[in-house]
Order: structure tokens, then sequence, then C-alpha cells
């Protein structure tokens, strides 16, 4: 089997021995604008609704293990 050794970022935890079975050929990536238009609404946005609570139907309080 051939193994090429891969040089890898300080950050990345991994063994830098792959078999050569396991690459690929890099294709770099095509330009396509439209992938970066959002519908959603701009991080930090406030949603605002114009309508008003008619009542609640059932409330909870929900405790989780690391907080008081």
């Amino acid at each position: 089997m051939q193994a090429y050794k891969v040089q890898l970022p300080p950050k990345i935890n991994y063994y830098p021995i792959v078999y050569v079975s396991l690459l690929k050929p890099y294709h770099g990536d095509q330009v396509d604008m439209s992938q970066a238009i959002s519908e959603r609404a701009p991080m930090g946005m406030k949603v605002q609704y114009n309508k008003e609570v008619e009542e609640v139907l059932i409330d909870r309080v929900v405790h989780h293990s690391n907080q008081p």
C-alpha cells in the first residue's frame, strides 16, 4: 500500500499518514454568486410582530443540571 505523510496545521489533531486510495483530486470551487444570497434576516436583526398574546395555555420551568 502507498501512503503519504501530509503536513497539517497544528490545531488539527489527526494522524498525518493518509493512504493513497483515500485521496481524491482537488477541484477548485466555481464562483456561484447566488450561494451568497440569503433569505434570512441578518444576524443581530430583531424581528418584531404586530400581534399580542391572547392567552397562555401551559407553563413549565425547565431546570438544567449545570445551572442552579
